[in-house]
């Protein structure tokens, strides 16, 4: 089919699109015309103060008291709040609107955020359809909106104060709850603490562990000390006990009386050089010079004693007394080393068998007094949280939450010309186009010839005559066929 014949279809029912055209730019103009409810913004703004942007917050015994982790939150929630129903009916009942005309008159605040800053913008409106004055200076839906306006930035300051009171009245309270728990603990914890220092004569058992492992630790050196001073002495008993006694056999008692106490002092340096080798070997190795040096003084003592005892008969019994009287000193320290060592050794042995049990309450101990330190210091913290909520709640009662920077100011409400010839545009094209959707569908649906040419097409034979058309416009508007030599039918 072409494009001419497509025209004529539309054009034989264009009255059609034209009539759906007419139809919805009348729904268009007639939504526009009628009486509907508008609100009237009035618009002012807020700095908020840092004191009013304070969170508290309680995670177990701790308290967060400071800025706003998040500010995005926080401005969040300060819009939600100007935007509630408790704030509206505070304003409204400011300007004198109580009961069911608050939702009638009034629309809801909106707050807004200036990026980057802390001012807040508040948007409040009355409504011109079924606005009544409440007071002579109230005409007008643009005076009542810039009433609302103000009241509501003046009453959300006190809103918002009661709002940051009760937040830290709640948080104290959730802190006193738990303050009572903890002081029972704390008085269970040391009770048990002094049961177990009790049976320590009021000692901590770690204080008594400690001093009994220091003295057990000092017990055992000196054992050990003991132990070698007592091997000194028997050594040294040993050595004096090789000397023959007074009146032995194979003693001269002859010779010069002169030479005697010479004999009895190169003997005692010889038996004192003897005992000193015997401890410094306990130190040393042989090869040490120190260990060689001694051995060399006492070959010189007892080749010096060789020479002025003139054989072993000068030895005699005078010579051998301080001798005697040295080993007789000797078997003294050794006596009174075992004794130390029989003392020391029962010590080690009571400090041994006091030492599991005491380190069983030492390790008791030690858990309850870190339980203690543990509970004692969430007490401690609570009790400080408590008196900062305190010193809040009384800095809140008494800074300035918010302040107004600008008072309200009626705003302009856009009419929307441009929108609604835009819509009124798209409702006459969109009209027209269901207008012509209508024609093609009749034209289809129509079965009936609409010329000669259709039916000479469609019966397979020729038109001898027709009934003219009412159309007169139409037809003659047709261009004029040739007359065609008139054949009889077959």
């Amino acid at each position: 089919m072409e494009f001419v014949e497509y025209y004529k279809i539309i054009r034989r029912r264009v009255w059609i699109a034209v009539v759906m055209a007419a139809i919805t730019a009348s729904v268009v103009v007639a939504a526009r015309l009628m009486p509907k409810e508008t609100v009237q913004p009035a618009a002012g703004r807020l700095l908020v103060h840092e004191v009013a942007k304070r969170q508290v917050e309680v995670a177990g015994y701790e308290l967060r008291l400071g800025p706003p982790a998040d500010e995005d939150l926080f401005w969040n929630d300060l819009s939600h709040f100007v935007h509630s129903t408790a704030i509206l009916q505070r304003a409204a009942a400011d300007v004198g609107i109580v009961g069911g005309e608050v939702e009638e008159q009034l629309a809801h605040a909106q707050a807004h955020r200036i990026e980057g800053s802390n001012v807040l913008e508040i948007v409040a409106g009355a409504k011109e359809v079924g606005v009544h004055p409440v007071n002579p200076n109230i005409v007008t839906a643009k005076d009542l909106a810039v009433e609302i306006c103000n009241s509501v930035m003046e009453q959300l300051a006190e809103a918002w104060r009661t709002r940051q009171v009760a937040r830290v009245q709640i948080a104290r309270e959730t802190l006193l709850e738990r303050i009572l728990p903890l002081r029972e603990e704390v008085r269970r914890l040391q009770d048990e603490a002094d049961k177990l220092a009790a049976k320590h004569q009021g000692r901590k058992p770690t204080d008594v562990l400690e001093g009994l492992s220091n003295e057990l630790s000092t017990v055992e050196t000196e054992i050990v000390t003991a132990e070698m001073s007592m091997g000194t002495a028997q050594a040294r008993v040993e050595t004096l006990h090789g000397v023959p006694p007074a009146g032995a056999p194979g003693l001269a008692r002859e010779g010069p009386v002169a030479a005697f106490p010479r004999v009895a002092a190169l003997q005692n340096a010889i038996v004192e050089k003897q005992i000193e080798l015997d401890e410094t070997r306990s130190r040393r190795t042989g090869a040490h010079p120190e260990v060689r040096a001694l051995e060399a003084q006492i070959e010189l003592l007892e080749r010096r004693l060789s020479e002025i005892g003139q054989g072993e008969g000068q030895v005699t019994a005078q010579a051998s007394l301080p001798l005697q009287q040295a080993a007789i000193e000797a078997q003294t320290s050794v006596a009174a080393f075992d004794r130390q060592l029989e003392l020391l050794r029962s010590r080690a042995s009571e400090v041994r068998e006091q030492l599991p049990s005491v380190r069983e309450d030492a390790r008791a101990f030690a858990q309850i007094e870190g339980d203690l330190t543990t509970a004692q210091g969430a007490l401690d913290t609570v009790e400080a949280n408590i008196d900062r909520l305190q010193a809040e709640a009384e800095q809140v009662q008494d800074a300035t939450m918010v302040e107004v920077l600008e008072p309200a100011v009626a705003q302009r409400i856009a009419r929307g010309v441009g929108r609604f010839a835009m819509q009124l545009g798209v409702a006459i094209f969109a009209g027209g186009g269901i207008g012509i959707l209508i024609i093609f569908v009749l034209h289809y649906i129509d079965f009936s010839f609409q010329n000669e040419q259709e039916a000479e097409q469609m019966l397979g034979v020729r038109v001898l005559a027709g009934i003219p058309r009412s159309d007169v416009a139409l037809y003659a508007a047709e261009p004029e066929m040739p007359p065609e030599e008139v054949r009889p039918l077959e």
